[in-house]
């Protein structure tokens, strides 16, 4: 009976020996490339297997639950896999930090850090003037390319409370130059979240469609979930800059780092773009120009809506 016990004894010490292996394995699986996601609890708090958009066809008016499902399981997200994409940006027309354009500039909300008109301006990023029905007035923000025909933007810059009749993209606008013309939106998704009043960074995302295609001659953004405070960023959009007492419409770059980093959202107290920049990119400059967040509302420091696992699984789909 002793001997018996000793075996059994043995045999237990053995599974446990080989399940503490295995968790210690599988662990360090899941902190290798996306370590910062699980020290915010970001996986474990978030994985869905789909999300409901709402598809508003800007062709017909017609309005559509579309359901996007994740092409990655929960398994492979805490081991650590993402969807992340390269971008590509014709040579030469990358944003770079020199000259600032003619003209006293005055920019709003700049938390300390350098805002100068984008020399040479970078093709990808787009003014977009929103147009609603019932109503005289009008939105406009910024909004990136990040697939053939598609571009992201931010959900608060479509939502005024009114439905919309048109979103004008103007790719590269330099004041009353349109060097790619004007693009009409055809379908504009957000998050059935943000449009049920959940208005956090997390959800302040919106897709624009087009029939028309930009690649070849704007490149496009690719994106990234690795990022960690410290990184190097810059945010390029088309914020409400006066100059002689007139707004300029011309494309503007802020340089800084990421200073913040929670589960949705990306914030940057050195860089803005604000009043207008909305739904530009936050991007690591070079490297694939690859987006981390989008550029959200402003509420006392520079924040953006994060490029998450989700995030970027939805846009995967497009590529």
């Amino acid at each position: 009976m002793l001997k018996a016990n000793k075996v059994k004894a043995l045999f237990l010490c053995c599974v446990l020996s080989l399940v503490l292996i295995y968790t210690n394995s599988f662990s360090g699986l899941a902190m290798g490339e996306n370590a910062d996601f699980m020290n915010d609890g970001f996986i474990r708090e978030t994985y869905q297997s789909e999300i409901t958009m709402v598809s508003f066809d800007l062709l017909t008016g017609e309005r559509e639950e579309v359901t996007i499902m994740n092409p990655l399981s929960e398994r492979e997200v805490m081991n650590g896999t993402v969807l992340d994409a390269p971008g590509y940006m014709p040579p030469g027309y990358e944003a770079s930090i020199s000259g600032m354009g003619g003209g006293t500039v005055t920019p709003f909300g700049l938390y300390g850090g350098l805002l100068v008109e984008s020399n040479p301006y970078v093709y990808g990023v787009a003014h977009i003037r929103v147009n609603f029905q019932g109503t005289s007035q009008v939105s406009e923000g910024s909004a990136f390319v990040f697939a053939d025909k598609a571009l992201l933007t931010a959900a608060h810059v479509l939502d005024l409370g009114y439905p919309i009749v048109s979103i004008e993209i103007r790719p590269s606008r330099d004041g009353s130059s349109y060097p790619f013309g004007t693009i009409m939106a055809t379908k504009a998704l957000a998050s059935q979240e943000w449009l049920n009043g959940n208005h956090t960074e997390s959800n302040d995302f919106a897709i624009l469609e087009i029939d028309t295609s930009l690649t070849n001659q704007t490149g496009l953004f690719g994106w990234t979930t690795n990022m960690s405070v410290g990184t190097p960023i810059r945010i390029t959009g088309y914020p409400k800059v006066i100059v002689n007492n007139r707004q300029t419409y011309k494309q503007y770059t802020s340089s800084g780092s990421i200073t913040g980093l929670t589960t949705g959202k990306v914030s940057s107290n050195n860089t803005s773009t604000d009043n207008g920049g909305s739904g530009g990119p936050f991007y690591i400059h070079g490297n694939g120009f690859q987006a981390v967040a989008i550029s959200a509302r402003d509420t006392g420091e520079n924040n953006g809506c994060r490029i998450t696992p989700l995030l970027a699984a939805i846009l995967s789909t497009y590529r």
